[in-house]
């Protein structure tokens, strides 16, 4: 079944999806008039800030007594600093629960880190959760009467922007961060194109609160096909990663118009 779209074309699309890959399956091929241009934007999105900054991907760390190794796991979940603390004295039953004591330098935003004496901290490489706290992971901890403070700044979540990205459009471009690229100072120089549809900072609003964009203005970019009959959705973070909202729904709507 197909569907011709007539001069002066505009229609919208209401998403909803508990995903942040979403597949949008029309029940008809909209057919554009390839003589024409037709643009793309959104009109609103809203969802809840349901976004963990520790995942099994970071929750990971070692302790050391003697010659016993006691490997330890952090909960995935949202976490502000202070929080750090209650989990890691539960990580594991075979160690104290004074053992670490975390909190964070106001001044200096870096993490104070005390460790009971007798013990060793190690970071596992792989597993990011030194990065949150600011540590270097290659370094080892020694329990000490003297908090350690970390090495760079406490980054509590590792994502920055939310972007939205339709398969339909073109035109919007992007640049990643490359840490290890020392000539751009840890970022890439090239631009390159995107199908990006909409973008905004991840700390809009705290964590359980519902995040809510509505554009006054809304950016429209072009769509390069004439026969629709699917597209996709993505919504991901500035590493161009999925962003998980752990089953929350995202709602948004999105408006083709001709141009």
């Amino acid at each position: 079944m197909a569907e011709t779209v007539e001069k002066n074309f505009s229609t919208t699309f209401n998403i909803c999806s508990q995903l942040s890959d979403i597949d949008v399956n029309l029940a008809y091929t909209l057919k554009l008039d390839p003589t024409q241009k037709y643009k793309m934007g959104l009109v609103w999105f809203s969802t809840y800030n349901t976004i963990f900054n520790i995942t099994s991907q970071n929750n990971e760390f070692r302790v050391l007594k003697g010659t016993d190794t006691f490997p330890c796991k952090i909960p995935p979940g949202a976490y502000e600093v202070k929080d750090f603390n209650d989990h890691i004295a539960t990580s594991n039953k075979d160690l104290p629960q004074d053992l670490i004591s975390i909190t964070d330098d106001k001044v200096t935003t870096k993490c104070k880190m005390s460790i009971k004496e007798g013990y060793t901290l190690q970071f596992n490489p792989s597993s990011f959760f030194h990065t949150i706290l600011g540590f270097d992971a290659t370094k080892e901890y020694k329990g000490r009467p003297r908090p350690y403070l970390s090495d760079g700044i406490i980054q509590i979540t590792d994502i920055n922007t939310i972007n939205i990205e339709c398969s339909l459009v073109n035109g919007g471009y992007v640049n990643t961060i490359n840490p290890n690229d020392s000539q751009s100072g840890g970022g890439s120089n090239t631009m390159k194109p995107s199908n990006l549809l909409y973008s905004f900072p991840s700390f809009t609003v705290p964590l359980g609160y519902k995040i809510i964009q509505n554009p006054t203005h809304p950016t429209y970019y072009p769509v390069f096909q004439t026969n629709i009959n699917r597209f996709n959705i993505k919504i991901t973070d500035d590493k161009s990663k999925l962003i998980s909202f752990n089953g929350e729904k995202i709602n948004m709507c999105l408006e083709l118009k001709q141009v």
